[in-house]
């Protein structure tokens, strides 16, 4: 049986402790092959799978032998180190191709876009499971952030294609108004959220991962059409694909503020004119889209809040069903 010298390819650089390896190949066209997919929908430039062959990914795979990953003592030096890449109706590696091992386990993980922020040095594979740290940007500039867990597959026993779902894991925030009292106009000048956790280590796992040492105290600002008037006790839906903010998950938003800036008008006078604050409770999950309905008393009293999961979902997947979001619905206080 001919022995094959384990070839390298993909996007970027590679350095992997097996590429110098030989095994014994029963078919020398067991290449590793890639089809990628996002598996739910986000945020403003919703990332659907056309979203996904624009940015492309980072993919990093690893052998662990013949045990299982929760078995390992580590991952080790990746196996395949590269990036993803649509070309031709095809997705590649930019480096050549990877072949299957016989009989061992490789475990593939990977995020887009490839211009995350995220650094080269950030990578971390010392544990039983890969981690990356991030930083949620600016709204303006705010991404939607892709991975996909642990995916296993052993050797030529599982030849084809790897398919590769990629989910969101950061949060999507967005909100609609409603006013409290009839009569009363209510124009809305802005909304700022405050005391924003904006930096975390993301960690693999074989479902979700999770999000650990959580930092930060950002300011984001919901943009939409400024000002925005609601009349009586009508409501006003701001949310849209376009203006959604995507956040760093946080098992607790205590500490996070909502300020919003309006006045009340009723007969050409004006009752209120400021900013109120509103403190959140509950969580912000992986791949949740919280809708937080706010409702504006026309005179000094608190701003009331209620979250819910907004059923219309946030764009369709790549088989064109209504996309779906893995939502708890958070109770915050007044």
């Amino acid at each position: 049986m001919k022995k094959v010298l384990l070839a390298i390819a993909a996007v970027a650089t590679i350095t992997s402790c097996s590429q110098n390896e030989e095994f014994e190949n029963p078919a020398q066209s067991n290449e590793i092959n890639f089809t990628s997919v996002v598996g739910k929908a986000t945020r403003a430039t919703v990332a659907v799978t056309e979203t996904l062959q624009d940015n492309g990914y980072k993919l990093y795979a690893y052998n662990t032998g013949d045990k299982n990953i929760a078995d390992a003592t580590s991952l080790g030096e990746a196996f395949i180190n590269d990036e993803g890449k649509y070309e031709n109706s095809t997705w590649k590696l930019k480096t050549g191709g990877y072949y299957w091992p016989l009989n061992e386990k490789i475990h593939f993980f990977a995020y887009s876009p490839t211009t995350a922020n995220i650094g080269s040095d950030s990578w971390n594979a010392t544990g039983k499971y890969p981690s990356f740290s991030y930083t949620v940007q600016a709204e303006a500039t705010q991404e939607d952030l892709l991975a996909v867990a642990d995916k296993c597959k052993t050797g030529v026993t599982s030849m084809g294609s790897v398919n590769l779902i990629f989910k969101h894991i950061l949060t999507q925030i967005n909100f609609k108004l409603v006013g409290k009292d009839a009569g009363f106009t209510y124009s809305v000048t802005g909304i700022k959220l405050t005391n924003v956790a904006n930096e975390g280590t993301y960690t693999y796992s074989s479902s979700t991962g999770a999000w650990s040492d959580l930092k930060g105290a950002a300011e984001y600002s919901y943009v939409f059409t400024n000002p925005t008037s609601v009349t009586g006790t009508g409501t006003v839906v701001i949310a849209k694909d376009g203006n959604a903010l995507i956040l760093m998950p946080n098992t607790n938003v205590a500490a996070v503020k909502v300020l919003v800036a309006y006045s009340t008008t009723k007969d050409s006078k004006t009752y209120f004119t400021g900013t109120k604050e509103v403190v959140l409770s509950g969580s912000w999950g992986i791949g949740q889209s919280i809708l937080y309905t706010l409702t504006l008393p026309s005179g000094a009293e608190e701003i009331t809040v209620s979250p819910s999961v907004d059923e219309n979902g946030w764009g369709t997947d790549n088989e064109g069903s209504t996309s779906e979001w893995n939502n708890t619905e958070n109770t915050p206080s007044n």
